[in-house]
């Protein structure tokens, strides 16, 4: 009984340090999506609005607009949101 415990606290750990890392991948990949829209190319383009938005709502951010805030359109809290996180990553490679 003690060993079947002991197996179940490993799996749950071993499932919760993998979900950790699935997180984290997602977390960069989405970093990886801001870090690299170009505003004055990119942002008449609603399918690369609407990646960027998905990424920064992945990020945290809570983004108005129709369809939860994924609507392909550049607004004032897509823009804020991005600025926000650029500087955020600009400052980690300072860091870095």
């Amino acid at each position: 009984m003690i060993q079947v415990a002991r197996n179940l606290v490993i799996t749950m750990r071993a499932e919760a340090a993998i979900a950790a890392s699935e997180r984290e991948q997602a977390l960069a990949d989405a970093r990886v999506v801001v870090s690299e829209f170009v505003v004055e190319e990119d942002k008449n383009n609603s399918t690369k609005v609407e990646e960027l938005q998905q990424a920064l709502i992945a990020l945290g951010y809570t983004l108005r607009g129709r369809n939860n805030g994924v609507d392909g359109a550049w607004g004032g809290s897509t823009e804020s949101a991005y600025n926000e996180e650029i500087a955020k990553i600009e400052e980690s490679e300072i860091e870095g």
